[in-house]
């Protein structure tokens, strides 16, 4: 059996939330190799010293990343309106990007990325964070197998704690539908690979924690509206253990998914036949407890090898984007 060398990575930002995450999970996986990073704001560096974060992952400038041959991957994590001018510098030298959620609020922006590495025939991954989760994965099965018949409902809830509000308020928070953009755009990508593109869309916007200072979007509804289906999409915010509140259902005429909580894994599973091992009525799959990006890198280091084609197609990317624009009132 032919074993693929691992890549060589490294990052251009350090100041997104999933960025310490990623760098943890790079230097865990066989499938790649962390080379360093680069963060455009020499500041950072210092903020994330004193978290203890990246203290120990080498210092790049931007050639150091871009004009070494050798490095094949590049992860952007940038705040948003940064992210896909860093994503359109690393393509134009020939790397493999992550681009880690959500794209900068441009749509034509998204697409001019997607177009380029297809001209240079390099991979876009985005970086939403349940694609490749146990339990997200073992739902889709039960819908793609056709074991819950049509689904006709998608429900999915992702609250913030208390403890990152004034941070999302500052970064995130200055972005059209805030909240939803930061945090709905996780829920959202599911949504449309269930469901796929909404024929229609609406979306209620709401500032409701007067108690954490200063107000923005800090609560949101959204309903996809399908021939034959719907989803309802929340964020909000909560001082009772954010985590412990979100979900992720999917009904369908012959069984449903219920994940509460979204992590780690809980989900229950009601079938109104057998399938596979999965017996009728309702059960609670084991499931392992994949750490969190573990799956994306596998994932696209096998794209990179040519090993599968990419499970997220740039029409599913793009869908995605347009209707997240679309809720936060962007487009």
């Amino acid at each position: 059996m032919t074993v693929d060398p691992p890549l060589r990575a490294a990052f251009i930002g350090i100041s997104h939330d999933h960025a310490w995450g990623k760098a943890e999970a790079v230097r865990r996986s066989p499938y790649m190799d962390l080379v360093g990073a680069f963060e455009p704001d020499a500041a950072e560096w210092e903020r994330q010293r004193a978290r203890k974060q990246f203290g120990d992952v080498r210092h790049l400038a931007a050639r150091d990343v871009l004009e070494d041959p050798t490095i094949e991957v590049v992860f952007i994590e940038t705040r948003p309106h940064d992210n896909l001018r860093w994503a359109r510098e690393a393509l134009a030298h020939d790397k493999h990007v992550h681009i880690d959620k959500a794209p900068a609020p441009s749509l034509n922006d998204l697409r001019g990325v997607l177009s380029l590495a297809a001209e240079r025939g390099r991979h876009v991954q985005l970086g939403y964070q349940f694609r490749y989760i146990p339990q997200i994965q073992l739902a889709l099965r039960a819908v793609r197998s056709d074991w819950l018949g049509h689904v006709s409902r998608v429900h999915a809830e992702l609250p913030k704690g208390n403890d990152l509000y004034a941070r999302t308020r500052s970064g995130d928070g200055t972005y059209p539908g805030a909240m939803f953009y930061y945090l709905g755009c996780h829920i959202l990508d599911l949504a449309v690979l269930f469901l796929g593109r909404p024929e229609r869309v609406w979306s209620t916007l709401r500032s409701d924690a007067r108690e954490q200072g200063e107000p923005f979007v800090d609560s949101a509804t959204a309903v996809l509206e399908y021939a034959d289906a719907m989803a309802v999409l929340q964020t909000w915010h909560t001082g009772n253990d954010a985590g412990r509140h979100r979900r992720f259902e999917v009904y369908g005429e012959r069984g449903s998914v219920l994940i509460e909580p979204l992590e780690p894994p809980a989900m229950r599973l009601y079938l109104s036949e057998p399938h596979e091992d999965y017996p009728a009525g309702w059960s609670t799959p084991q499931l392992d407890d994949r750490p969190r990006y573990a799956g994306d890198i596998e994932d696209l280091a096998a794209w990179i090898h040519g090993r599968r084609k990419p499970a997220y197609t740039s029409e599913h990317d793009l869908a995605v984007h347009e209707t997240l624009l679309r809720i936060c009132g962007a487009i």
